[in-house]
């Protein structure tokens, strides 16, 4: 894990070097659920709104359900997104 996590609503949310955006419980570190991406992440999440917003080095940026890990949109950049998005 190269990135910084982010805590919310009780909730740990982190990027992995194998391209999952993963959700554990802030209380007992019991997973919560998972999130595949295309490529390994290196940018730490942001959250707001009962959203998560983080970026990948396939380029995508993506907005996840804080509380599903259900992807709500992505946007497809031309690069590899390696900083970490501002809400």
């Amino acid at each position: 894990v190269y990135t910084k996590p982010c805590i919310y609503d009780n909730k740990v949310y982190f990027g992995t070097d194998s391209g999952y955006v993963s959700c554990v419980s802030l209380k007992n570190g019991a997973p919560i659920w998972r999130f595949k991406t295309a490529s390994r992440i290196i940018s730490s999440p942001a959250a707001s709104d009962q959203k998560i917003v983080i970026g990948s080095t396939d380029g995508g940026l993506y907005c996840l359900d804080a509380k599903s890990g259900q992807q709500i949109w992505k946007l497809n950049t031309t690069r590899a997104l390696m900083g970490c998005p501002l809400i």
